[in-house]
């Protein structure tokens, strides 16, 4: 609340000349109709039309560098995730088991509409489509986990058998016999180890860059309704200051009234009895 001010010498004059004591001289009486003393003599003085600095609160001030930056990386990557989607959906006739391919277009579909949902609420900054891609990103993460460990276990049988090829408890001719090709599977393996931590790297960066900006998006939402309360509460008090200000200048008009009428009536007395001492004289 803007701090009172005390009152001037012009309202302490004024309660001596109501009082009935001793008036002060007649050109200290009245209150300066214009000018910095009049100004001055204000108790409810004119508020600002914007409302100070250090009204707002400083708590939750979001760091608006830092959310560029994190906005433009999860533009990227819903992108990112879009073309890949749609990269693994042209392929993924070609896969010969039935369940295997119904489950990778159905996983790449709801994937692409994560990352255009996700691209959306980031370009309008709205929590509920961030919130639909992050689960999303949850759901594909569990998704690569599980396809990621069932890889290896089928993969291991062949990772097993290459090593008993290398340590020679199997020779070349049984292991041309069940077709095992040692350098295919070592490069099936690597490309299948590099393209899961890519995958699950991508989604992990995805989850957690969807979480910090809804976060952020949030605080910003907080921080715009902070400061709209607080406009609303400086503009109330500006208008009930004007009618403060208003009501101060009746009271100061009725002083200045009754001031004068004061001096007067004490001046007119004095001159009374200046007048028979001043005609007795010889």
């Amino acid at each position: 609340m803007p701090p009172l001010r005390k009152p001037s010498q012009m309202y302490v004059d004024n309660y001596i000349a109501r009082s009935g004591a001793t008036p002060a001289p007649r050109t200290a009486a009245l209150t300066p109709r214009s000018g910095p003393a009049r100004k001055a003599a204000r108790i409810f003085y004119p508020l600002e039309e914007k409302c100070p600095a250090h009204y707002y609160p400083d708590l939750h001030l979001v760091n608006s560098g830092w959310m560029l930056l994190t906005r433009r990386t999860l533009l990227v990557i819903c992108v990112t995730q879009l073309i890949s989607c749609v990269i693994i959906l042209a392929y993924a006739g070609n896969l010969h088991n039935e369940t295997d391919r119904h489950f990778t277009s159905v996983a790449n579909l709801i994937g692409s509409l994560a990352a255009v949902l996700g691209f959306l609420g980031v370009l309008i900054n709205n929590r509920s489509l961030l919130l639909f891609f992050y689960i999303n990103q949850l759901f594909g993460l569990s998704n690569v986990c599980t396809i990621f460990l069932m890889q290896l276990d089928e993969n291991s049988s062949a990772h097993a058998a290459c090593g008993m090829l290398y340590r020679g408890d199997l020779t070349q001719a049984q292991a041309d016999q069940q077709h095992l090709d040692c350098a295919a599977v070592e490069s099936y393996h690597g490309m299948l180890v590099s393209l899961m931590v890519l995958l699950l790297m991508q989604l992990w960066v995805s989850c957690l860059l969807a979480k910090t900006y809804m976060e952020m998006v949030q605080d910003l939402l907080n921080d715009n309704d902070d400061r709209a309360l607080v406009d609303f509460i400086w503009e109330r008090r500006r208008e009930t200051w004007v009618q403060l200000r208003r009501f101060e200048d009746v009271v100061q008009r009725q002083f200045e009234e009754l001031r004068s009428s004061l001096v007067g009536r004490h001046g007119s007395k004095r001159d009374v009895q200046q007048t028979p001492a001043s005609g007795s004289r010889p």
